[in-house]
């Protein structure tokens, strides 16, 4: 199995809307080109074939206001999306893009991540964890279901 992580291109965007639904539930998934705009996207690709996605955005904070507009905040990446098709989680792949995450952050001299996931999604906090992110909030009512909270997560990088 040869995974890569490779950037969409723009003429791929109609291509990644479509992913990001079978990946993502209706109300949570990136179904318009204008949702991806003024953020950094890659496809995560097994064998050359897509099966998810990465996307950042750089220089901004969500942490602080955690409503629908991020903060200005240089030296910051927020970790906006990151999927799998179903019929590709659980193979160690996310194990490998949450690295190449952080690798990606430390090459471009970040001196932070932030990221949120459903409170529900035990798996990919469980997998943020692994990696070092702390919990530092949650937000309750974030996602369409009132119930359901976001957990804010960040992990600090090493400067040299």
């Amino acid at each position: 199995m040869q995974l890569d992580i490779r950037r969409v291109r723009n003429s791929e965007l109609s291509f990644l809307c479509e992913l990001d639904q079978k990946i993502f539930s209706p109300p949570d998934a990136f179904d318009s080109p204008e949702l991806w705009e003024d953020l950094e996207i890659f496809f995560i690709t097994v064998n050359g074939i897509p099966v998810g996605s990465t996307a950042f955005q750089h220089n901004c904070d969500v942490a602080d206001t955690f409503d629908s507009e991020s903060l200005p905040d240089v030296g910051s990446v927020y970790l906006v999306t990151t999927g799998l098709l179903p019929e590709w989680r659980h193979l160690g792949i996310g194990k490998k893009v949450k690295a190449w995450q952080i690798r990606y952050a430390r090459d471009r001299k970040f001196k932070r991540i932030v990221t949120n996931v459903r409170a529900s999604n035990r798996h990919s906090i469980h997998l943020n964890k692994q990696f070092g992110f702390v919990e530092i909030k949650r937000t309750p009512c974030y996602y369409t279901d009132p119930d359901e909270e976001a957990v804010v997560l960040e992990k600090k990088l090493e400067t040299y």
